[in-house]
């Protein structure tokens, strides 16, 4: 069961609030007993892009958590992955 404060996936991109699946999102608020989430997406330094009404087929609960770069801060995104463990290339090459 989804809650308030629960971190979430989007599982579908929404181009107009310039999110893509797999982004991480803060319920903030739970409509009717869940049959809708008032969802935060926020940047790593804490200022929110956008908070979004979704429905619940299109929100997971978090698997694994990677990040990727958004605009200029990176944010945080979960997916699951076929392996348990994903690294990330060494910057050295």
């Amino acid at each position: 069961m989804i809650e308030e404060h629960s971190s979430v996936v989007l599982t579908e991109p929404l181009p107009a609030a310039g999110l893509e699946a797999g982004d991480v999102g803060v319920v903030v608020h739970v409509h009717r007993d869940g049959e809708a989430f008032e969802v935060e997406f926020m940047t790593l330094d804490g200022n929110t892009l956008t908070v979004e009404t979704l429905t619940t087929k299109q929100i997971r609960a978090p698997a694994i958590a990677i990040s990727r770069t958004f605009a200029s801060a990176p944010l945080i995104c979960l997916t699951e992955l076929e392996t348990p463990w994903r690294t990330a290339p060494d910057s050295n090459g």
